[in-house]
């Protein structure tokens, strides 16, 4: 299989830190289940130019060095991996934060063959069999132009949003390794069945 994936709150806890650094510099207490839709400024009540701030201080080098992993993703991928699949990353992050983002995966074990820098993801799926992702609003972008199916993972910004057949919601990485582990059972069924026809 080919298998994309998004890194920011996917494989990394980026609200977390991003809901930190609100507190810790604009005084806040905002949290991530108020959340609710993309637009920072308007969850956590910051103006423009914070939010502005913000970003530029989630893609410095420090910070995005010290991002924690989301549990279980990396052991996942790696069997992934090792199972013959391809894993390609993909994130919307300026192409400033590369480096560190290369030496963050390094860090935390992400394997990959092939890491990307886009914000229009539809674009660069490339015949993925799947897409790993948090952001509603890609995933339907992805589903709209693409044959990619794609696997959301629940959050408190893109709950409450219509259904859609080609969009597979899930709560952790242990339900999304149980969907693909049964998927590749039944490709090995379906090629079983090809064979001795």
């Amino acid at each position: 299989m080919k298998i994309a994936v998004d890194i920011d709150n996917v494989l990394a806890k980026s609200a977390e830190t991003i809901v930190g650094l609100v507190n810790k510099y604009f005084d806040k207490q905002f949290t991530i289940d108020k959340w609710t839709n993309w637009h920072l400024k308007e969850c956590a009540r910051i103006t423009e130019e914070q939010q502005e701030i913000i970003y530029s201080m989630f893609h410095i080098d420090r910070v995005v060095l010290n991002i924690p992993k989301v549990e279980y993703a990396n052991g996942i991928i790696a069997r992934l991996i090792n199972e013959g699949n391809q894993i390609s990353l993909i994130t919307a992050r300026p192409k400033e934060a590369y480096s560190a983002t290369e030496r963050w995966l390094s860090l935390n074990n992400f394997r990959h063959n092939i890491l990307i820098f886009e914000k229009a993801k539809a674009k660069k799926m490339d015949g993925a069999d799947f897409l790993i992702e948090d952001s509603y609003e890609n995933a339907i972008d992805v589903v709209e132009k693409t044959s990619t199916k794609v696997l959301l993972l629940n959050k408190p910004w893109n709950l409450g949003r219509p259904k859609h057949k080609d969009i597979i919601r899930f709560s952790n990485w242990q339900e999304i390794n149980d969907y693909l582990f049964l998927r590749e059972a039944i490709e090995i069924c379906q090629k079983r069945k090809q064979a001795a026809v």
